[in-house]
C-alpha cells in the first residue's frame, strides 16, 4: 500500500496492492494486476503493459503494446502499435489511439466505454518539409556570414591563410580531427585544478568558435574555387556567401548531408589550426629551390 505517488524506473514493474495518487513508469514491461488500484493517473512509457486493475483517472502511454481489462476511471490517450481491449474493460471517459503505419487494434464488443475508440494514424514528416526549418537555417547562416566577414575585415591577412590552408584538403581534416581531440584533452586537464579553470573555459569558448566558423572558411574556399581567387576584400567576401549556400544545401541532401558536415567541421578546424601552426612556426624556404645541406655535428 502506498499513501503517495509511485515513479519507477526499472525492467519490470508489478502492482498487486493500491496506490493512493499517481504512478508513472519507465520499464519494458508493466503489469497491473486484477486485484490492484491506482486512485489517480498511470503514466507509461514502456515497451509492454498489462492492465487488470483499476486505474481512477485518466491513462497516458508511449508503448508498443497495451493489453487492457481492467477499467480506466478517466479517459485514455497513447500512442502504440498493438492496442488489445478485453471483455471485462471498461474506459470512463474519451479514447484516443495514436499509431504508424504497422497497427494492430482489437476491441472486444463487451468492452463498456463511455465513447467509441478514435484511431489516429501519425505521419512523421522529416524536417525539410517544415517551413520553420528553413528560416532558422538561414538566419544561423546570416550569423556565421557575420561572423566571418567581422573575422575577415579584423583579421584579414589570418582569414586569407585559413582560407589558403583550407586548399590542403587532404591534410586538414585529420590534422582537424586530431587537434580537435588534443585540444580537447587539454581543456579537461586544465579544468582539474582550480588555477587552470578560467584558462579551461576560455580555450573550450575558442574550442566551440572555430567549430562554428569552420564552414565559414570551408565556404570561402569552396567560392574562391568556383570564382577563382581576388584579392579584394569585397570579393572574398561574395566568394563566402556563395561558399555557405552550397553547403548548406550540401548539408541537407538525405543520408549524405549529415557525413558531409562532419567533414566540413574538422576540415575548417584543421585549416585554423594549421595556420597558426605555421604563423608561430614558418616555412622554411630556399634558393634555388633545393633543401640546404644539414649541419655537421
Amino acid at each position: 500500500q502506498v499513501d503517495g505517488n509511485v515513479r519507477s524506473f526499472a525492467n519490470n514493474m508489478t502492482i498487486t496492492g493500491t496506490v493512493s495518487k499517481n504512478v508513472m513508469s519507465f520499464v519494458e514491461w508493466l503489469k497491473l494486476d486484477s486485484s490492484a488500484k491506482i486512485n489517480g493517473s498511470l503514466t507509461a512509457f514502456s515497451a509492454r503493459n498489462s492492465l487488470d486493475g483499476r486505474i481512477g483517472r485518466d491513462f497516458l502511454a508511449y508503448s508498443a503494446k497495451t493489453f487492457l481489462n481492467g477499467a480506466i476511471g478517466g479517459s485514455m490517450k497513447m500512442h502504440g502499435a498493438e492496442l488489445v481491449i478485453g471483455p471485462t474493460a471498461e474506459i470512463g471517459g474519451k479514447a484516443l489511439f495514436e499509431h504508424g503505419t504497422k497497427v494492430s487494434v482489437d476491441v472486444s464488443p463487451k468492452a463498456k466505454l463511455a465513447s467509441p475508440l478514435v484511431t489516429k494514424l501519425v505521419e512523421h514528416q522529416t524536417e525539410y518539409k517544415r517551413t520553420g526549418v528553413y528560416v532558422w537555417k538561414t538566419i544561423w547562416m546570416a550569423a556565421a556570414f557575420l561572423l566571418g566577414m567581422i573575422l575577415v575585415l579584423l583579421l584579414p591577412k589570418f582569414s586569407r591563410e585559413t582560407v589558403q590552408e583550407a586548399g590542403r584538403y587532404w591534410w586538414a581534416p585529420p590534422v582537424g580531427l586530431v587537434a580537435a581531440i588534443a585540444v580537447f584533452i587539454l581543456v579537461i586537464i586544465a579544468c582539474v585544478t582550480v588555477v587552470g579553470i578560467p584558462l579551461g573555459i576560455a580555450a573550450l569558448a575558442c574550442w566551440f568558435l572555430v567549430f562554428y566558423l569552420a564552414s565559414v572558411i570551408v565556404g570561402a574556399w569552396l567560392g574562391e574555387m568556383i570564382l577563382g581567387r581576388s584579392s579584394n576584400t569585397g570579393a572574398l567576401l561574395g566568394r563566402m556567401a556563395l561558399g555557405l549556400v552550397i553547403l548548406k544545401i550540401l548539408f541537407m541532401v538525405p543520408k549524405v548531408g549529415f557525413w558531409i558536415h562532419f567533414a566540413v567541421l574538422f576540415w575548417g578546424f584543421g585549416a585554423v589550426s594549421m595556420a597558426l601552426f605555421y604563423r608561430f612556426q614558418p616555412r622554411i624556404t630556399y634558393s634555388g629551390g633545393a633543401p640546404a645541406a644539414p649541419a655537421s655535428a
